[in-house]
């Protein structure tokens, strides 16, 4: 695992410092680096190194093909590197002579000898990559099929640039950035940033699944390479009709999908460990994991010395159960406190996703024993976890059966009762063994949604948003508003169903740059590569063919995947509620972050320039006097703010 970085353009001949502009990737691969550069074509790559497979130099970067025609610099893992370096041995008739045992050679061959779509599409991993063809004087930037490596790029002083992290712009002399005022606005609907967007004008982050062209020899017009973006990921697997297939058969062959793929990615030459949250998504991965390993596999969770969002206990159980050599950390409100102050540098655009606080402190602790770890991210998306699948067939029928006359008139009534009013009931009727009422801003929120939701499509946009486009939480410069969720959603062919739709959004956008990028960012800040079995090539494609009864039924969702744990741990450690790692956002604000949150929004020149100072101040009042529960909607705003200031642009 490692960082990339590069420039081409008339001007590189200034960028002196271009070391300097490197070493701000240097924990992103902290065991070596390397710098390739041709003046006269006006190329400029580098390269950060993390050594995970072939740990000598001849698997440095960046590195030049066999023929001398290619240069390449590498972040990530080609998983099935070993069937596509057969293949280029079959087509040099065993004849050609590797330097290195890396992944990095095969791809750059492979690359040369079938061309970038071929190899695309034969390739199984996580990677971003830039490739230099000397002869045609094209560089082409590509990024792996779900977006689990970074790599954004853009036009400045003269010259194109790509990297794994906008941090090297801080070291590019004569550099002024300038905000994306609408990227603001995505950063507040979803906590984070979405393809192809970046917080900055005029850089990008390249989309999953596809790679761009440039071409040296023409003019750089920023405009027209952008029509040199190509989608590639072809889908090999036969189709078949699943629909006359067991659940049994279906899980049987996604079990075996699935141990294949962590077998592949436990492939190093160093150790590597499981994150373990005692979740079904990570036990799984960790079950199979040591039914495949020889040893015992390292294990790591994290929880609060606070009982009431400790789910520490579960894990436990569930290493007991695989016998893994288990590591576990408690931390204390100190910690959490400690992490946020490094946000800003962990994440450099802004990302507030508040589970990105124990994901940094995990990675941190796994990183003191090994530099590889697995985890269970993309359980959820591809085989139907979240609430909001199964709510939306809850809904379905509200929508069918009552119109939106009346439940917009239930949701006006209901939105008049106080949240406290709610609070009070529902610790009632907790008291009397009833659990029939969620909180009172929880039932806010369902009100609000029964007053404007008009169907499926609209409900599942309001679930994933904390703020909506009428609110007017913007200062009054007008702003391009566009929003790429909304009209990637909106395009969705399958209307005969929500829920396919939902779960490929989730895929397209929240996986990507809120899941994937929270971890991959945490876990390299500390020089740690994580690594995710459920998103594997043949899995996903696998899941997509499977009727979404076999994922989620009778209100309960990743149907399969709890049906192949089962083989491996207790069923009271499934069928459980589950709790997550849980910071308390909304107490820390009015407690120990008070005077950080309050020092932050009364900041100088914020309001003017992106917020309402009367919008801000009212739910900022509301939240700090507990008169309502507003932190999804502050967090944002005040990551944005403190990301700001930390990055000297205020």
């Amino acid at each position: 695992m490692c960082g990339i970085v590069g420039f081409f353009g008339n001007e590189i001949r200034d960028l002196k410092n271009f070391d300097d502009i490197l070493s701000n990737l240097d924990c992103r691969g902290p065991d070596s680096k390397g710098v390739w550069k041709d003046l006269d074509n006006k190329v400029l790559l580098g390269h950060t190194r993390l050594s995970v497979i072939d740990l000598s130099s001849n698997a440095s970067q960046p590195m030049i093909s066999s023929s001398g025609r290619f240069v390449i610099t590498f972040n990530g893992e080609i998983y099935n590197f070993q069937k596509i370096k057969k293949k280029i041995n079959q087509s040099y008739k065993n004849k050609f002579k590797w330097k290195s045992h890396s992944d990095t050679e095969v791809l750059c061959e492979s690359l040369e000898k079938f061309g970038i779509e071929n190899t695309l599409n034969m390739c199984d991993g996580m990677f971003a990559f830039a490739i230099y063809d000397k002869k045609e004087k094209n560089i082409y930037l590509a990024r792996d099929q779900f977006g689990e490596k970074p790599l954004y790029y853009g036009y400045l002083n003269n010259y194109f640039f790509f990297s794994s992290d906008l941090s090297v712009l801080k070291k590019v002399k004569n550099f002024k950035p300038i905000i994306n005022k609408n990227s603001v606005n995505l950063l507040l609907k979803y906590c984070y940033i979405p393809a192809p967007y970046s917080i900055y004008k005029n850089i990008y982050k390249l989309e999953s699944g596809k790679y761009i062209k440039f071409n040296l020899e023409k003019p750089i017009e920023y405009k027209n390479n952008l029509n040199t973006i190509s989608k590639y990921w072809i889908n090999n697997l036969e189709k078949r009709n699943q629909e006359n297939i067991s659940l049994s058969e279906i899980t049987s062959k996604v079990e075996n999908l699935l141990e294949e793929s962590i077998q592949s990615r436990m492939i190093s030459d160093i150790p590597i460990g499981s994150f373990l949250s005692g979740g079904i998504d990570s036990s799984l991965v960790t079950a199979l994991m040591q039914k495949n390993s020889v040893s015992k596999v390292e294990t790591f969770s994290i929880g609060q010395k606070d009982k009431r969002y400790n789910e520490l206990n579960y894990a436990r159980e569930v290493s007991k159960h695989l016998k893994t050599n288990h590591n576990e950390l408690s931390v204390d409100d100190n910690d959490i406190i400690q992490t946020i102050e490094k946000i800003p540098y962990v994440y450099s655009e802004p990302f507030a996703d508040s589970s990105q606080i124990p994901s940094i402190i995990l990675s941190n602790y796994v990183k003191q024993k090994l530099s590889v770890a697995l985890t269970g991210d993309g359980g959820d998306e591809l085989f139907g976890g979240y609430n909001r699948y199964i709510y939306s067939n809850l809904y379905s029928n509200l929508f069918k059966f009552t119109p939106f006359y009346m439940r917009n008139l239930v949701g006006k009534f209901g939105q008049k009762i106080r949240p406290s009013t709610y609070d009070k009931v529902s610790s009632f009727a907790k008291s009397i063994g009833l659990n029939l009422i969620s909180s009172g801003d929880k039932m806010h929120k369902i009100f609000d949604k029964l007053e404007t939701i008009k169907d499926l499509d609209d409900f599942y946009l309001s679930l994933i948003s904390e703020w909506s486009d009428k609110s007017n939480i913007f200062s009054t410069d007008k702003i391009d508003t566009f929003d790429c969720i909304v009209d990637y959603h909106k395009k969705l062919k399958d209307k005969k169903s929500p829920i396919a739709n939902m779960m490929k959004s989730d895929v397209k956008f929240y996986l990507t740059d809120d899941i994937l990028c929270k971890i991959d960012r945490a876990a390299m800040f500390h020089g740690l590569e994580t690594r995710v079995p459920y998103l594997s090539r043949n899995i996903y494609n696998y899941s997509q063919e499977i009727p979404l009864k076999f994922k989620i039924s009778k209100n309960k969702g990743k149907i399969i995947l709890r049906n192949i744990l089962e083989k491996y741990i207790p069923k009271k450690l499934i069928n459980r509620p589950k709790m997550g790692f849980s910071i308390p956002i909304d107490i820390y604000l009015r407690t120990s972050l008070k005077d950080w949150a309050n020092d932050l929004i009364n900041s100088s020149n914020i309001y003017s320039e992106y917020f309402d100072k009367k919008v801000l101040n009212k739910y900022w009042d509301e939240h700090s006097s507990e008169k309502r529960n507003w932190q999804t909607k502050l967090w944002p705003i005040l990551i944005f703010i403190f990301w700001k200031k930390q990055n000297d642009f205020l």
